[in-house]
């Protein structure tokens, strides 16, 4: 991977997980999605830790770029 597609992909994990962080904080508990047996399923949860895996994929992937 070059190190122009690393600083690439890492912005658009970037601005993908803070906009996962953001809608999480922002939703609150109405992101659910409903289940089979009308119960929610509370989707917050996976927003926000999907926004930091990715936050964190974003800043290896910057470091791993500016080690080059």
């Amino acid at each position: 991977m070059t190190k122009r597609s690393q600083v690439v992909l890492a912005s658009a994990m970037l601005v993908t997980g803070i906009t996962f962080a953001v809608i999480s904080g922002m939703g609150g508990t109405k992101l659910s999605a409903a289940s089979v047996g009308q119960a929610g399923i509370d989707l917050t949860k996976y927003f926000l830790w999907g926004g930091v895996g990715l936050l964190v994929i974003s800043a290896l992937l910057y470091i791993r770029a500016s080690a080059d």
